[in-house]
This record gives structure tokens, sequence and C-alpha cells, in this order.
């Protein structure tokens, strides 16, 4: 049973303030998803918009639903990053099932349906909701076409006249079913999942890093430049970079960037970082001709050590150079880095820890400059910094 399942169908419950009844649970028959379709057939917006997510008021006008209060702030952010919550209760195939929309403060995201029954075979799921109208397609596969671990299922599916939307299917620890219905695209995988699954179901793309970690690992070894090598990376080149997306065309900057205006460079090419596990933001900063510094940033779903963890034993080297400002939910902390036949460089990594799952920035310098010095920051001493993750 998954961590997500398991929390999936907590989350639900804990909205509701019930259980399921055990009556319920000891009926035998399956869950039906030509029944879940149908409902769900209902949550999904117009093929004519051009937005993606629902909102509020449209969820509660859906017909055969009775919501609760809501929408509810979290005080938790659920596997799927939704800090609003609105629970509601509706029947299918004439049993009551719970449901749970997620989203932020002004959006729907997605629909958590949690049926008491249990899981048809997922052949089963992907007939019932062509019964009800559905086309469906993997939107998540195993890697090499390997058999599947368990019984997780993910399908885009389309409907007439409504917007394309992701289905997610699997058996709870409960013994019931559960289903999510994202109008918008599926979340990012866990890092486990993504040494399994991939959602290129055509085979055709390139292996690339499969994690935010392998990612930052693979960039920063890539930046690192050669002994004798200027510090500076063409721009031609800066967009050839592995797991990186870029927004062409480098444009000249009007203010320094970041708002803080530590880094002088006039230029910048904004991208994002993108894999499995990872979307974020990622960010080229330099002259005219090349740059010097790059930015990944807000990433999630990695260990926070890891990456320094991998460097190292790839022979890096990475001592502290300057202690941030001391915060409670947050660390700064600037280093040195080096290897054999390398340029030294100066590698930037802040975390900020967000309702126990750390958000993790990292700036790589390969100008080696650092930038001056803050109030409240200071040279490290031989012991290091004090951090969020030691």
């Amino acid at each position: 049973m998954t961590t997500h399942a398991r929390t999936f169908a907590s989350a639900v419950l804990a909205l509701l303030g019930v259980a399921i009844p055990a009556a319920v649970i000891a009926q035998a028959q399956p869950s039906h998803p030509a029944a879940v379709a149908q409902l769900f057939a209902r949550f999904l917006l117009p093929a004519s918009v051009d937005y993606s997510l629902g909102d509020w008021d449209t969820a509660r006008k859906v017909s055969g639903v009775q919501w609760g209060k809501g929408p509810l702030p979290l005080d938790k952010a659920t596997p799927d990053g939704d800090f609003f919550a609105m629970p509601a209760r509706a029947m299918i195939g004439g049993r009551p099932v719970m449901l749970v929309a997620n989203g932020a403060r002004t959006m729907v995201s997605n629909i958590y349906l949690l049926d008491p029954q249990p899981l048809a075979s997922p052949e089963g799921v992907a007939a019932g909701f062509k019964a009800a109208g559905f086309t469906l397609a993997p939107a998540r596969c195993t890697i090499g076409n390997r058999p599947y671990p368990d019984a997780r299922r993910w399908y885009r599916i389309t409907y007439p006249a409504k917007r394309a939307a992701f289905l997610y299917a699997a058996p709870l620890k409960s013994g019931g079913t559960g289903y999510i219905l994202y109008l918008g695209g599926l979340p990012a995988m866990s890092e486990r999942d993504a040494g399994l699954y991939t959602d290129d179901c055509s085979g055709k793309a390139a292996p690339g890093p499969r994690t935010g970690t392998e990612a930052v690992v693979a960039l920063i070894d890539r930046l690192m430049r050669p002994a004798g090598a200027p510090p500076a990376l063409s721009w031609a080149e800066v967009q050839k970079l592995p797991a990186l997306s870029w927004h062409p065309p480098v444009r000249k900057l009007t203010v320094p960037y970041p708002p803080g205006g530590d880094d002088p460079n006039p230029y910048t090419l904004d991208g994002a970082l993108d894999t499995p596990t990872t979307k974020s933001e990622a960010r080229a900063t330099g002259n005219a001709q090349a740059a010097t510094r790059f930015y990944f940033l807000s990433l999630d779903h990695m260990r926070p050590t890891e990456v320094f963890d991998r460097l190292r034993a790839q022979g890096y080297r990475i001592a502290a150079v300057r202690c941030g400002k001391p915060y409670t939910k947050m660390s700064e902390n600037w280093f040195a880095i080096t290897a054999s036949g390398k340029r030294p460089a100066i590698l930037y990594r802040s975390a900020y820890l967000d309702t126990g799952t750390p958000v993790m920035n990292y700036v790589l310098r390969i100008d080696n400059v650092m930038p001056p010095i803050a109030q409240g920051q200071r040279p490290a001493p031989p012991a290091g910094c004090p951090d969020l993750f030691r």
C-alpha cells in the first residue's frame, strides 16, 4: 500500500469526521467504475474554456453531491500540494461514497472520491469509464513496459464537449477504492515511483534524469567548468543542458535579479527544471554572450542532503564559506565546490521547511564570485554553518 493511498483515505475521513461503516465494508460488491465516471463527468470543464482548473462555486452546483463546509484551510498540504479542501457525500450505484474537492483559495484542482467497496481490476476500471462514454489513454506507464508492480493506474480521459482531464485509481488499505480526478495535470511522482514509472507512454522519450535530485546533480556536474576553460557557458550551450526547458530569447534585465540585487548580470534566460518528480523554476544570468550563474528554485520532493551526498560521491569537495542569517524554518548557506580538473565555483543552498516538506533552492556561480555580505550573514567557522538538515 502506497503512502499516497493511505494519506488519501485518511484525508477524506478526517475532513468528513466519520469512519466507513463496517457493514458497508463487509459487502463484497466491487466498486462500480461506470457510476464513478458518470459522477466525475459532472465536474469536467467545458471544452470551450481556456483554463484547466475549476472553482468552488461551480463545484457546489454539481448535481447529486451534498457538500459540507468549505473550502477549509488545511494544516498540511495534501500529497498533491493543495491547501484547501471541501468534503462532500454522493450516491453511486445505490451506495454512499465520500468526496473531497481540493485546490487553492479560489481554484479546484482535483476531486478525491473514496468508495468503500474494493477496487475492480484495472481493466474493469477502464471498461467502466468507457461504458460511461469516456475515452481513456494511459498517462503514466511502467518504464520499459515492465509489469505493473501494483494495481495503481493513471489515465488521460476525455469526454464529449469537455476538457481533457486525468484519472487515478488505486486500492486502499481500508479495503475500499480511491479515485482522483485531476482537472489540470498529474502531480509530480515520488522519487520511488520515478524509478518505476514514466509519463511518456509512447516509449520514445530520450533517457534523462528521473528525479529532481538526479537533475540538479547532473546539471552541476555539467556546469562545473574544466580547469583552464572560461568561467562562463555560451547561451547556445546553456540551451542544450539536460532536464531544462527554456523560454527564449535571452533578454536584458531592467532591474537586477533577484529582487535583493546581489546578481548584477544584465541578461537572463528563464525556464523550468522538469523531471517526473520535480516541476520547478530555472534561470540563468550572464552577459550578452554567456551565462555565469544558474538558479534551480522551489524544488520539492527531494531529500535535502542527497544532492551534496551524491556530488561528494562523485569526487567533489564542498565546504561552507558563508553562513546566512539563522531562521527557525529556513537556512541559507554558501559553499565552495571544487574537484580535480575543474575550476572552483560557489554553490548556494537554501531550504525552507514548509509543513514538514523542505523546499530547496540551489544557485551555482561558475564565475566563483561571492555576493556582497549582507546583514546577519557571517563567514563560516571551521565547524561549518547551522543547517536544518545536519
